[in-house]
């Protein structure tokens, strides 16, 4: 504080509070600290301070083979330097671990304090820096070759070298990987990256099958953090189908079809959901690929059962599930969301329960469980205990509806899907309502459903209202009640959502 008080940076007001008096350089060293470091890397010989400097370019830990790679010096040699003089002596740095890579022993280790290596980095110029993170860079992936895990490592490198395109396609690699673990989150912000490094090419055309790749993975990352409702969702993918008639691309085209569809669907757009799903069931009749006919299938059968068509939406339920069970693909749900067969399979239990073929419907349920959990994927796990818990309350069985709601909430609390957790909520709500938590279930209902509508969701808001409209009911409050059910009755005509007629008992 002394420091940022003698450069002007903070002052003590009237009341003696502390006050920022601008903008802080927070990565600017503390004359006194950067004085003290100065004089510690000062007694090292240039070898060192340039072995050093590479480290810092590495980062925080760094690799001593990767070192002797890039300085063309003897492993054994780099290795004695920075343990015997680096560490042991200087004590700068410290042995992390020894790990072994297809056969090459890999010798890490890392600095003592974070701020010896942002003194070392920020005494290089933006010439040096540039070729040392090239040069890193390349070493690196020729120390691990094409593994996915450091994509995200490489696009900083050559990034921050100016080697954009291929930082570019490191940022690619990094957001599908990201995506595979589940890790929406990250997935976003690498393919958002990539998008960004696009503009500062001077030739964006040469790179238009790169940038609809990133697009479309931006959407898929996108449709699981934002929800599907979400204004952000639909704005990524109109850019990404205008992408696809700009390149002529069919392949992505079915991601973007699935993405712009479930945007209509969650909106409660169900006419609009069943149009385009046609348009695209009919285009894919004419691919070799039977992948994008089955999610075809999937979307035009789940708008036909919203809007009432119970008999022709098991149909293409049916033919989805008959392509998926023929022609199964672990990487399905990571292209569509959820694993479509275990999606399928529970939208088909509802199908069937509602034409009231209860054993087959249970059944199905049985099989979606089975093929959910077989996934280990979280989104379709949460996709498929939402739908359950729906289902076990239009059996009126409040314990299994307990249980698939507590296993929704517990998976989007751990992995952050906004949608499922805002219905998974409102079930809970009525749930707690049922088992004698009266105000505060309605009050939970009431504030699922307020979210529900920010998030620009009207799918199942109908029988969601529903819900509440028994809670009331059975709470006395008869005129909210009446108020509701008309409200309800209002939005299912609007999006002609016929699927499930509430019933107030």
């Amino acid at each position: 504080m002394r420091d940022l008080h003698e450069q002007g940076a903070i002052q003590q007001d009237a009341a003696g509070y502390w006050c920022e008096m601008g903008v802080i350089d927070w990565q600017r060293l503390p004359a006194r600290v950067e004085g003290v470091i100065e004089k510690r890397i000062g007694r090292l010989d240039a070898d060192l301070q340039t072995l050093l400097a590479v480290a810092a370019i590495e980062g925080s830990t760094f690799t001593a083979e990767l070192l002797a790679h890039v300085q063309s010096i003897h492993e054994r040699l780099v290795i004695q330097r920075l343990s015997r003089e680096l560490d042991r002596q200087h004590r700068l740095i410290t042995v992390q671990a020894i790990e072994s890579l297809n056969g090459q022993r890999l010798s890490r280790y890392r600095f003592r304090h974070q701020l010896f290596q942002y003194y070392l980095y920020s005494r290089l110029d933006a010439v040096e820096r540039a070729y040392l993170h090239e040069a890193v860079g390349l070493a690196l992936a020729q120390f691990y070759g094409e593994q996915p895990a450091t994509a995200a490592a490489l696009a900083r490198h050559f990034e921050l070298a100016g080697l954009y395109v291929r930082a570019i396609g490191h940022l690619t690699i990094a957001g599908e990987y990201a995506a595979q673990l589940s890790a929406y989150t990250e997935a976003a912000a690498h393919f958002r990256r990539g998008l960004a490094l696009l503009q500062m090419l001077p030739d964006r055309a040469a790179q238009q099958p790169t940038e609809l790749r990133l697009q479309v993975g931006l959407c898929n990352a996108l449709l699981v953090t934002k929800g599907y409702a979400a204004p952000e969702v639909e704005t990524a993918y109109q850019q990404a189908y205008a992408l696809c008639q700009a390149a002529g691309e069919t392949d992505a085209l079915f991601s973007v079809y699935y993405g712009l569809w479930t945007f209509f669907h969650v909106r409660g757009q169900h006419a609009r959901g069943r149009a385009l799903s046609e348009q695209w069931l009919a285009q894919a009749g004419t691919q070799d690929d039977l992948v994008p006919l089955m999610t075809g299938h999937r979307a035009l059968g789940v708008s036909l059962l919203h809007l009432g068509q119970l008999a022709a939406a098991r149909h293409h339920l049916e033919q989805c599930l008959h392509l998926y069970h023929t022609n199964a693909d672990a990487t399905l749900a990571l292209r569509y969301g959820a694993d479509p067969g275990a999606a399928g399979e529970i939208l088909l239990a509802w199908t069937l329960w509602l034409l009231d073929e209860r054993d087959a419907a249970v059944q199905h349920y049985q099989e979606a469980l089975r093929l959910a959990h077989a996934a280990a994927h979280p989104f379709t796990m949460a996709f498929v205990a939402v739908h359950a818990g729906m289902l076990h309350l239009m059996a009126n069985d409040t314990a299994a509806a307990r249980a698939e709601t507590d296993y929704a909430l517990s998976v989007c609390h751990e992995h952050g899907y906004p949608f499922w957790q805002t219905v998974a909520l409102g079930l809970d709500g009525f749930l707690r309502f049922r088992a004698g938590a009266k105000e505060s279930g309605i009050a939970q209902m009431e504030q699922a459903l307020v979210t529900y509508a920010d998030r620009g969701a009207a799918l199942w808001r109908p029988w969601l209202l529903g819900l509440l409209v028994r809670a009331y009911t059975e709470h006395e409050r008869l005129e909210d009640a009446e108020a509701l059910r008309r409200q309800a009755d209002d939005l299912a005509a609007q999006n002609e959502e016929r699927w499930h007629i509430v019933d107030l008992g």
